[in-house]
């Protein structure tokens, strides 16, 4: 399982975890741009959205 929130994407890193397909499945937040959700689901993830915290 790996989360990411939206600043994650479009991004380089010096270093990688895991390949995306190694994960069954990815946990965003709701500001996460469609085309990344969409992405990721095409190869193959698991993806859920992860609601915004209610304000109370």
């Amino acid at each position: 399982m790996l989360y990411a929130d939206h600043t994650k994407f479009d991004q380089c890193a010096f270093h990688a975890m895991a390949p995306l397909p190694d994960f069954d499945t990815v946990i965003v937040v709701a500001a996460t741009n469609q085309k990344h959700i969409d992405r990721l689901r095409d190869a193959g993830n698991d993806v859920v959205v992860a609601k915004p915290p209610r304000r109370h």
